[in-house]
């Protein structure tokens, strides 16, 4: 993955291509090419944008809520991982038995 935000002074820009437009590139993308096609795009790329803005805003607690579960359960699987080493470490399980 390559940084959007760094420049190349030895190139006086971007070296490489974004793979993805912002919803501000796609609508000034839109007010350079003036095709049919292009507009119809750019329109439905905007609408998925906008899509997304009000996915997040209904449901932006409950992935927040659901981001905080999935660390919780790392964090416990990797507690649970350096137990079943320390057991491995101590002779194995049968001085634990």
């Amino acid at each position: 993955m390559r940084s959007q935000s760094v420049t190349s002074s030895a190139h006086g820009g971007r070296r490489y291509h974004p793979y993805a437009f912002t919803e501000q590139g796609v609508a000034m993308l839109s007010a350079v090419l003036r095709s049919e096609t292009a507009v119809q795009i750019s329109i439905h790329i905007i609408n998925a944008f906008v899509a997304m803005r009000r996915f997040m805003a209904v449901h932006g607690g409950l992935l927040q809520r659901m981001d905080s579960l999935e660390k919780r359960q790392i964090h416990h699987e990797i507690n649970t991982d350096d137990r079943f080493l320390l057991i491995a470490e101590d002779g194995g399980w049968k001085t634990r038995c």
